[in-house]
């Protein structure tokens, strides 16, 4: 479903909000080609079974798919937290119905650590460490 107008203003209010509290949040993804905004990618706060977690997400235009950009996203937002922004340990949530982004928290490193109740759905955590790998 397509999100309202409110929807979207409240979205980029909670990612404005992360960035001056946290210094981290989603940013947004541009077709180099175009320079039209296709998704977003990035790092956020979350707690998960109590713990205090960094969750890569991503998130790509429906009509992308299957082209490797939400790979490629993740893939240099997973190096930046890794290097420039000294991060030990980045998540995925992500439900187990959505073969999509399983494959690509799998195609940058990440493993299925556990399943958890998160956001009212079923959740497998991926995880992946800046020790696991040479980034």
């Amino acid at each position: 479903r397509a999100f309202t107008q409110a929807e979207v203003c409240e979205w980029i209010e909670r990612n404005r909000r992360r960035y001056e509290e946290e210094g981290l949040g989603l940013w947004a993804l541009e077709l180099q080609a175009t320079g039209q905004c296709v998704g977003n990618c990035g790092p956020v706060r979350q707690v998960v079974e109590g713990r205090d977690e960094i969750e890569l997400g991503w998130h790509i235009n429906r009509r992308l798919w299957g082209h490797g950009l939400a790979t490629e996203a993740a893939a240099a937002c997973r190096d930046h937290c890794f290097g420039a922004l000294g991060v030990n340990r980045l998540i995925a949530l992500v439900r187990p119905v959505n073969l999509s982004s399983r494959r690509v928290a799998e195609k940058i490193g990440m493993t299925v650590e556990k399943e958890t109740f998160w956001g009212n759905f079923n959740h497998f955590v991926y995880s992946v460490s800046s020790i696991d790998h040479s980034f």
